[in-house]
């Protein structure tokens, strides 16, 4: 195999969970040859991430140190998110930046081989003072449309990690390809509603809740980075059709993307356990998956732990024998415009959707009702601020 062949071959990016086992089980799987990197970030920092430090895995400055060695013995490069969508504007303030240039030298030390970011400033900041620091923009940036791709590249960010909305409009795609010279990633498995509603305010709330200028793990944080994740599970759940738009790229289906020339595809989610993170990495790289595709699919948000017997898996079965040739519909027709003419996703999710228990998925839709009530029931400040006003 030559040179260029093996670099298609190592393509995908997968998250980490901290734990030295899980390298050690790529390792054996033999998936670790099929690794371009791995990322991952401290639950906490001044910074933060784009997941809530309460939902990630702890991990001591020397143990990531540790873990981002091992995984450049085993050949893999390592990607540090940067990628909190909102830094309160400590970032403007000579202590923030004190903190700031601090982790990026605790980064540099660490070798890590990327760093990835939403914030042009930060950009700016890397660039100066790190400039041997390899830049990836996050997803939530929100790079869909072949302008904003050009002026990330004229910043000299080295990748784009492109909008996850826009992983079925091919148009774009083939255009932004010929547009920018910088590396092409696109992520392969979120679950986010196509168009979500929720997903600007989603993101801040997750930033500010891995900061650890903030308190990172007290129950506003939890309720905040909650309220979204509940929506939409509520919404997937109640109407199968929802589930079907987003913008997820089956195993079967990365090859029509590298054609494309997108060369990375990302995995989410580090926030889930080692097994659930092995199990997604070993069906991308082997390029099918024969059963439920939800299964290779975090539909439950992590953390949430409280829905009784759904709390560990959905009785939905989304068949991914039946979705050969799935993606030929978006090959021709733009959801941008058509959508709400279009009911190609309903049909599908009719053909291809089942539901195994009903009074089991009733019972989860049920929790998700009741946590979203109390979340917005604001009847005792309602009732103290009336007793403060007379």
């Amino acid at each position: 195999m030559g040179n260029k062949e093996k670099a298609r071959d190592r393509s995908l990016c997968l998250p980490t969970c901290w734990d030295d086992a899980y390298l050690v089980e790529l390792e054996r799987r033999g998936i670790h040859q099929k690794v371009h990197e791995l990322y991952g970030s401290l639950a906490s920092s001044i910074i933060g991430s784009g997941r809530a430090s309460f939902v990630l895995p702890t991990v001591s400055m020397e143990e990531a140190k540790r873990h981002i060695e091992k995984a450049h013995s085993l050949g893999m490069r390592f990607d540090y998110l940067l990628n909190a969508s909102c830094l309160g504007n400590r970032e403007y303030e000579h202590e923030g930046q004190k903190k700031i240039l601090s982790l990026l030298d605790w980064l540099s030390d660490c070798k890590v081989d990327t760093v990835t970011v939403s914030i042009p400033y930060l950009v700016d900041i890397i660039k100066r003072y790190f400039p041997g620091m390899a830049i990836n923009v996050s997803t939530i940036a929100h790079v869909d449309s072949v302008s904003k791709a050009r002026f990330w590249e004229a910043m000299g960010v080295d990748r784009i990690t492109l909008d996850f909305m826009m992983n079925r409009d091919f148009e774009f795609l083939k255009a932004v390809r010929s547009a920018v010279g910088c590396g092409l990633e696109v992520i392969v498995h979120d679950l986010c509603l196509y168009g979500c509603p929720f997903r600007y305010y989603h993101y801040n709330t997750m930033a500010h809740a891995s900061q650890d200028v903030e308190e990172v793990n007290s129950l506003k944080h939890q309720l905040a980075a909650s309220y979204p994740l509940l929506k939409c599970n509520l919404i997937r759940l109640t109407d199968f059709s929802e589930i079907i738009k987003i913008r997820w790229i089956r195993p079967e289906d990365v090859g029509y993307y590298r054609d494309l020339g997108v060369g990375l595809f990302k995995l989410v989610e580090r926030a889930r356990p080692m097994r659930e993170l092995l199990s997604y990495a070993q069906a991308y790289a082997d390029g099918s998956y024969g059963g439920n595709l939800l299964d290779i699919m975090p539909i439950l948000p992590a953390g949430m732990t409280e829905a009784g017997s759904s709390n560990k898996e959905l009785p939905i079965y989304l068949d991914n024998n039946k979705l050969d040739g799935f993606l030929e519909y978006f090959k021709t027709n733009n959801c941008r415009t058509q959508c709400h003419e279009c009911s190609y996703c309903g049909r599908v999710a009719e053909e291809a959707i089942t539901v195994v228990d009903q009074k089991q998925l009733d019972d989860h839709v049920r929790f998700l009702k009741e946590k979203l009530n109390s979340i917005t029931d604001w009847e005792a400040v309602i009732h103290d601020t009336c007793r403060a006003t007379f």
